[in-house]
């Protein structure tokens, strides 16, 4: 099974609490920056971060992933 960041899934989650990047980013205690990053997708946010928002919002962690089956190896 291969997993996947989902930037898309941040978008939501910021949609469903009508907050904006900022607005998310003073809730969290970090940079806007480092919130524009996450919901762009440039990076990942560290598991304890994600735990953050998972007991914040109360969601668990795989709502902020993509699953699919694993790539095949190459021939």
């Amino acid at each position: 099974m291969h997993i996947e960041w989902n930037p898309d899934r941040v978008k939501a989650l910021l949609a469903l609490h009508h907050l904006t990047e900022s607005e998310f980013a003073c809730a969290l205690h970090v940079t806007r920056q480092a919130a524009y990053r996450w919901v762009s997708g440039q990076s990942v946010p560290s598991i304890d971060m994600l735990l953050k928002w998972c007991n914040h919002w109360d969601i668990p962690p795989s709502f902020f992933f993509k699953t699919g089956p694993d790539t095949p190896a190459s021939k």
